[in-house]
């Protein structure tokens, strides 16, 4: 991957997952979205601040 890549993908790596996966000849990027136990999680704490 190019530096611009990678440092792209670091600024974004604080609000997603991203795993680069690297063989010699192909590169690829995938995007793990988030559990849906993690969604949960944040939308109960967010709620129990509003309360």
């Amino acid at each position: 991957m190019s530096a611009n890549v990678m440092r792209a993908t670091s600024a974004v790596a604080a609000a997603v997952l991203v795993i680069a996966v690297g063989f010699p000849s192909a590169n690829a990027i995938t995007y793990t979205p988030p559990s849906a136990a993690f969604l949960f999680k944040e939308m109960m704490e967010k709620y129990r601040e509003e309360t």
